[in-house]
């Protein structure tokens, strides 16, 4: 379900300074996300980013923002957005967010301009010159059962009705001197998509279909983050149903590519025995 939009931003108040002044301020806008649990059982919630693909560096979430996490067992949990610069999809590397009845969950995701936090951001930001926009989509994912020995198990519902959600979305902006001192904070908040701070969110309804095989132009890996398997199992699963004779791995290589998946598919010829 889309929840908002977002709007992230590293760069100067305005491309130029007014004549006879001194530069404008630079500022940092992140977003933030709060994320109530109002049902009666502990909920699993994916949160997914989109935007535009990039054509240029400074215009991509890939390597290029930092994702926080805050919830009432956890204090401010740090990772990313996972997603290559080709992609338009992106989700936190940190996984889903559980949410036990009545809790709440703050979510910010900002510029990475904080310099380098090991295992999370090894090449911040250094020059204000980052801007992308696009959407945000929160969504209850089927989730794998147990396993019971077998390497696929069908994901399953968490719930058989609507999550009822409470969601405040928020620009939140601070604004930098030419000498790097604070001059101004501001916030405000996010219209959502209804117009309502309360939503219900359906529950996806599970199940594990591999696409019809030989038309990967019509293919979204975003059922790989839904599906409560790894990449790796799901990938195995994939090839392991292409037919090797008519599969289009163009169109497949291209599928995994706008995934992030850093590989690609050729066919050979088997040598007759």
């Amino acid at each position: 379900m889309i929840i908002s939009h977002f709007e992230l931003i590293f760069k100067p108040q305005s491309p130029n300074s007014p004549p006879s002044t001194g530069p404008v301020d630079n500022l940092i806008q992140g977003y933030f996300l709060e994320i109530t649990n109002l049902s009666s059982q502990t909920i699993e919630y994916l949160l997914r980013f989109r935007a535009a693909r990039a054509t240029v560096p400074n215009r991509s979430l890939a390597g290029n923002t930092i994702y926080i996490l805050d919830r009432p067992d956890i204090d401010n949990q740090f990772g990313r957005l996972n997603g290559s610069f080709l992609a338009t999809s992106f989700t936190p590397s940190t996984g889903r967010i559980e949410l036990d009845p009545n809790e709440t969950a703050l979510v910010a995701v900002l510029p990475s301009a904080f310099g380098p936090i090991p295992g999370i951001d090894t090449s911040p930001l250094t020059s204000p010159n980052f801007e992308v926009r696009g959407i945000v989509e929160l969504s209850v994912p089927a989730i794998a059962p147990p396993s019971t020995g077998g390497t696929f198990t069908r994901p399953v519902a968490q719930t058989s009705s609507p999550v009822p959600t409470l969601l405040t979305p928020q620009n939140r902006t601070t604004y930098f001197k030419a000498d790097g001192t604070i001059s101004d904070q501001t916030q405000a908040s996010l219209p959502t998509s209804t117009g309502a701070a309360l939503i219900e969110i359906a529950p996806d309804r599970g199940g594990f279909v591999i696409p019809p095989l030989d038309r990967f132009d019509r293919f979204d890996f975003d059922f790989f983050d839904a599906s409560g398997f790894s990449n790796a199992d799901l990938l195995a699963g994939l090839l392991a149903n292409t037919d090797p004779e008519t599969a289009e791995l163009t169109e497949l290589n291209k599928a995994m590519a706008e995934a992030g998946i850093g590989f690609a598919i050729e066919r050979r010829k088997v040598k007759a025995s």
